[in-house]
């Protein structure tokens, strides 16, 4: 147990459910809304987007849910942080311009593509990636992302390397630092900006 919530390895049969709950999570996200500003449309896709985020760190990493879907974190191990396109075909992520659309893909690219040159070049060694973290809006402020947080900071003070992560909302720069992550650097962009965040091996 960690604070009031178990927390678990994602089962089989959840991805979906986790995809759906993480889409509640991020529904209101500056990059969901400028990915996906329709809120209708929005509605529809983000699952599918979640589900395959989660997809794909189940295969390269690890998926843990907090009782029942009160929140889920999204890892990828250790020499496992690179998408490449192999990784992505094995986790059905090449599908995403047809899940979240064609339009809402390229603001995408545009937008990831400069935090994934500053996330290689922060942290070219091993580490471990929180590449998503959410809590289901009726569960949140009961430390559910507290647990899901602290559960993967040990697995990296456990292997000796550095955690990290980004975000795009200014107000969890200080909820990160509870955790120990410091600002590597700030990515700007005209819609959305990107801190990127390191904690140090342990």
């Amino acid at each position: 147990m960690s604070g009031s919530f178990s927390i678990a390895p994602l089962g089989r049969g959840q991805g979906r459910a986790v995809g759906a709950m993480l889409a509640r999570a991020f529904d209101a996200d500056l990059m969901m809304t400028h990915l996906l500003p329709d809120g209708d449309r929005r509605g529809r896709r983000l699952p599918r987007f979640m589900g395959a985020t989660v997809r794909h760190c189940a295969r390269y990493g690890r998926v843990r849910v907090a009782g029942d879907l009160a929140g889920a974190a999204c890892w990828l191990a250790p020499g496992q942080t690179d998408l490449t396109v192999l990784r992505m075909i094995r986790s059905g992520m090449l599908a995403m311009p047809l899940q979240i659309g064609l339009d809402p893909f390229r603001r995408m690219l545009a937008l990831t593509a400069p935090i994934e040159k500053a996330h290689h070049r922060l942290v070219p060694g091993p580490h471990w990636y929180l590449q998503v973290l959410g809590t289901d809006p009726a569960h949140r402020g009961q430390g559910v992302g507290g647990a899901l947080i602290a559960e993967g900071t040990t697995w990296a003070d456990e292997d000796g390397l550095p955690v990290y992560l980004e975000t795009m909302n200014e107000r969890n720069v200080d909820y990160y630092a509870r955790f120990g992550f410091d600002v590597a650097e700030v990515v700007p962009h005209e819609r959305v900006t990107t801190w990127a965040m390191l904690r140090p091996a342990r």
